[in-house]
């Protein structure tokens, strides 16, 4: 009995130490699994960190690329458009990028054109003699509007149209204290006419705005694809309007509203 019962605890035994095995060998393979899948996470997550940061990275990159661009743009534009109104000094025209109208004379600016005379703007970046914004009691005030042709592309500053309309006026009216401001730029078309009346011309508190302008620089505006429709109003049925009864009826001042 003894000797049997030893016998079944070593078969019993050896049995038991043969399944044995089986679990821990399951168990192992459980903790070496998930010894396995924590590096691969690990690492998956790394990557995606990696990613991330060279996208962060190329982003800045690209955004200060681009805003040097805009720079540099922007100072070729100043070169060009002066290059397009006949081989103008680059430093007399000045790009606006956050105005109303895309460039403007600088202030103290000379124009040098293609048949040798010579243009000048004034210390607040117009042609012609300078006033002051502020208006003396008085003083009959007109402001000009237009492109080329009225700024006076070509010819010197004793023979620009404001300058003969100082001349007649003074003739013409002899006790008048009379100002003209020339707003005009070569190269302008009416939508820029009517947002330089609007950010500078109505600060002088003009009695009347003289609009001189070509149909080819009326026609390069976009009008019908404009929703303002205060610009059609005030460059159309508005300002034009008024300036025609004016002229019929010869009686100014012509007061313009904003």
């Amino acid at each position: 009995m003894f000797l049997q019962r030893d016998l079944r605890a070593m078969v019993v035994f050896p049995a038991r130490l043969e399944r044995r095995p089986a679990s821990d060998s399951q168990a192992i393979a459980g903790v070496t699994g998930a010894g396995v899948a924590g590096p691969a996470r690990s690492e998956g997550r790394w990557k995606t960190r990696c990613a991330t940061a060279l996208l962060v990275c190329a982003g800045v990159v690209a955004g200060t690329l681009l805003a040097e661009g805009g720079v540099r743009l922007y100072a070729t534009l100043d070169s060009s458009i002066a290059q397009r109104m006949g081989g103008l000094d680059p430093l007399a025209v000045k790009i606006v990028p956050n105005g109303d109208f895309s460039y403007r004379q600088r202030p103290y600016a000379r124009f040098h054109y293609f048949n040798g005379t010579v243009a000048t703007a004034n210390a607040l970046g117009y042609r012609g003699s300078i006033v002051a914004i502020a208006k003396p009691p008085g003083t009959f005030r007109i402001v000009l509007l237009g492109e080329s042709t009225t700024h006076g592309y070509g010819v010197n500053d004793d023979q620009t149209i404001d300058a003969e309309m100082r001349r007649l006026l003074a003739v013409e009216y002899p006790g008048l204290s009379i100002e003209v401001v020339n707003l005009a730029f070569d190269g302008y078309d009416s939508y820029a006419e009517r947002e330089r009346l609007r950010s500078d011309g109505l600060r002088f508190e003009p009695d009347l705005v003289v609009v001189n302008t070509g149909i080819n620089d009326v026609r390069n505006a976009p009008f019908d694809s404009l929703q303002d429709h205060d610009a059609r109003t005030l460059l159309y049925s508005g300002m034009l309007w008024a300036l025609r009864a004016t002229a019929r009826s010869g009686h100014p001042p012509l007061w313009v509203r904003a």
